[in-house]
């Protein structure tokens, strides 16, 4: 927006890197919610899913007849200005638009970009481009996918989360299908043929479709997976006929599938393989996916987004495939206190790949009196050590996690912080 010569104003509730960084571009911000701050020329404002309601009506009763909109609507009308690819799952959004997004300008395409994570070579989550193409990351969070009506979609896969919006996963299927529904008919769907839900949604799809993965039904087949210490060897096939051959410095075989998802796109598109191939063999990853920190008295400190057992699973998969001989030191902070509760069991088994469990509390978001009152990391770490005794060890506060990471770390560890809220704190504490 600021690109297209807007004028922009905003709020948050603390200073971060983010507002510094607007501020530094000409974005007025202020700190706070106050509905008296909107400066009097404004003509729209945009709110998040972060903001209550009752501000939101605060808002239109002190400014009449502004328009208020949320983000995803008007993410909808910025994408409707191009031929927009949007990227939806439960897991793995922000990895493969950022792929995406990186491929395609390689390959001259210069695509707008609105994703949920730094992109490195981009310094940003987002830029305008001039191309045909945007590139966005979508969520299903409280439905909020379903404002957008893309020229194709990617669907990474599909699971149970966000529970406090959804009863339950074949809710979360018919949101999905809804969104296939609202794909334009003479674009695209690309989707995971190994993902049974997500298989299942894109049948809905009237236009074409183009499944990929390990699956003998996939239309883009992965073959001839390499996993080193170092990197991800791999080739795709779609139909038989060999694409190319895909290096990934990246670690895990999820990852592998999130390059399978950009292969097809691009592959369906008409990109240059040439360069699809070197963006993904340059990849390092988006802010926060499997970013290494740096170095404790020589223990490696990496920081992960990952908040769902899923991605839980994937990363120290990852981690034990990049590491097999060391010792993984795996801190996970909980993000909501609900989302807790209703994958307690799951949670407890995500740990398979960890030698060792470090449990802060959990980040407390959008969650109720009583949410924050019925669940604890503290049962978390108990059910843990049910089936791996000792294994588990539940620390408080991100200050006193920092302190007991301290006098457990050894040389040679893998130390992983994991989650959604502010845990990647700890692994800068250490770090410094």
């Amino acid at each position: 927006l600021l690109a297209e010569g807007n004028t922009i104003s905003g709020s948050d509730l603390v200073e971060n890197d983010e507002t510094e960084s607007l501020r530094k571009q000409g974005v007025d911000i202020f700190i706070g919610q106050d509905a008296s701050k909107i400066p009097a020329t404004t003509d729209v404002v945009v709110v998040t899913s972060a903001i209550p309601t009752d501000f939101i009506e605060e808002v239109g009763s002190a400014k009449p007849g502004l328009l208020i909109m949320d983000r995803p609507q008007l993410l909808d009308r910025i994408l409707s200005k191009s031929s927009s690819i949007a990227v939806t799952g439960t897991h793995g959004k922000t990895t493969v638009s950022s792929m995406l997004s990186l491929a395609l300008l390689a390959a001259g395409l210069d695509p707008t970009v609105i994703v949920g994570a730094e992109i490195g070579p981009i310094k940003s989550n987002a830029r305008l481009g001039q191309g045909k193409y945007a590139v966005a990351e979508v969520c299903e969070y409280q439905r909020a996918f379903l404002e957008i009506h893309p020229f194709g979609a990617i669907i990474v896969n599909v699971d149970a989360d966000h529970l406090d919006c959804y009863q339950d996963i074949d809710d979360i299927k018919a949101a999905f299908t809804q969104f296939v529904g609202q794909i334009e008919p003479k674009g695209f769907l690309v989707y995971c043929e190994d993902d049974t839900n997500a298989r299942e949604v894109s049948v809905e799809y009237q236009g074409t479709r183009l499944g990929y993965g390990e699956s003998e039904g996939s239309l883009y087949q992965v073959r001839n997976i390499e996993i080193t210490e170092s990197e991800s060897l791999f080739s795709i096939y779609r139909e038989g006929d060999k694409v190319g051959d895909f290096n990934l410095q990246v670690p895990g075989k999820h990852n592998i599938l999130n390059a399978a998802a950009v292969v097809a796109v691009c592959h369906h598109l008409d990109v240059a393989l040439t360069k699809v191939a070197e963006t993904l063999f340059t990849f390092t990853g988006a802010d926060r996916r499997f970013q290494q920190i740096g170095k404790y008295r020589g223990a490696i400190i990496i920081d992960d987004y990952a908040h769902h057992p899923t991605e839980i699973r994937a990363t120290l998969a990852a981690a034990r495939g990049r590491y097999p001989k060391k010792r993984i030191v795996a801190v996970f902070q909980p993000h909501q206190h609900s989302r807790t509760r209703l994958l307690m069991d799951d949670f407890a088994a995500a740990f398979s790949d960890a030698d060792l469990v470090v449990l802060p509390e959990i980040y407390t978001v959008r969650d109720t009196p009583e949410d924050i009152a019925n669940v604890s990391s503290a049962q978390l770490a108990a059910k843990i050590n049910r089936t791996s005794p000792e294994k588990a060890t539940f620390t408080g506060t991100l200050e006193a996690t920092t302190k007991h990471l301290r006098t457990i770390i050894r040389d040679d560890d893998i130390v992983l912080t994991i989650g959604a809220g502010p845990v990647d704190t700890v692994a800068d504490s250490l770090v410094k």
